[in-house]
């Protein structure tokens, strides 16, 4: 958008198209209109952070490989019985069946 100060006051009339004839601070001719002061446009460059190792490997840097991720699991002892994925995650050829079985039979 466009601008012009008023010679009188000194309110910055903004404008989009045509430059306005009074001032909208307090009335005054702008007759003889200002040239409007471009906008100076300042290019940034981005400077890349400095890659620092933290030393508790909580890098936000980059993404893991965790294709060969390994873990283990304890309870402490405090569950006997092992439970074994399936009882906790059932597979998907049962749960089709199963689908499937519900639908033939309505």
């Amino acid at each position: 958008m466009s601008f012009t100060y008023c010679k009188s006051c000194g309110h910055k009339n903004i404008y989009a198209v045509t430059p306005p004839k009074f001032c909208g601070g307090c009335g005054a001719s702008l007759g003889s209109v200002s040239k409007t002061m471009p906008i100076k446009k300042v290019r940034r460059t981005r400077v890349a952070p400095e890659e620092v190792d933290s030393e508790d490997g909580e890098d936000i840097n980059e993404i893991p490989n965790i294709g060969d991720f390994k873990f283990s699991v304890s309870n402490d002892g405090l569950y006997k019985e092992k439970i074994k994925l399936g009882q906790i995650v059932p597979n998907i050829d049962t749960i089709a069946k199963e689908q499937l079985g519900d639908e033939e039979t309505q």
